[in-house]
């Protein structure tokens, strides 16, 4: 079904005044939770992107540039809402709980603590095979030369762990 052919749809349900229309976002403003619109030529200011102002919490989703939008007029106002849009950039939650598939998974990881402690594990890691290093003469003569060996290991592990490898940016808590 064409926009159009929705829009046909749509007035013989609710007449000439228009409760909701299909436009489609020409931009889009982070800062206020707002985007404009445009339907048939006609440019839309300041359409919410979250319905009911007052608090910043809840859901704000943001619609792509060039999709379209299905927006509803707030009651008896001039003001318009989007109520839904064919493609998102992105979806802001605040929220105090939120639970995906479930929460079989757990907990999400906080990245930042997650780093600190396995930096720590990292350096002990370091102590351990330069302490065993140290004394790998004299181990080296009871294990058969195997301990130099485990050291040079351990340090290519060690050396090759890489945080920024482990971030998926696109999910932020």
């Amino acid at each position: 079904m064409t926009n159009d052919e929705l829009r046909q749809i749509l007035r013989k349900f609710i007449g000439d005044e228009k409760p909701t229309m299909l436009a489609t976002v020409k931009s889009v403003d982070k800062e206020k939770c707002t985007c404009s619109i445009e339907d048939d030529g006609i440019e839309y200011f300041n359409v919410r992107l979250r319905a009911i102002t007052g608090k910043n919490t809840g859901i704000v989703m943001y619609p792509k540039i060039g999709t379209d939008v299905l927006v509803v007029k707030i009651e008896s106002t001039e003001e318009w809402a989007v109520i839904y849009a064919t493609e998102y950039e992105s979806i802001e939650i605040e929220i105090d709980s939120l639970v995906i598939n479930g929460g079989k998974n757990g907990g999400l990881v906080t990245i930042g603590d997650l780093k600190d402690n396995l930096d720590k594990l990292r350096d002990f890691v370091k102590d351990l095979a330069t302490n065993i290093y140290t004394w790998g003469s004299v181990l080296d003569s009871l294990a058969g030369g195997v301990v130099a060996t485990n050291q040079t290991a351990w340090n290519v592990i060690v050396n090759t762990f890489q945080f920024k490898d482990m971030e998926d940016t696109k999910i932020k808590h």
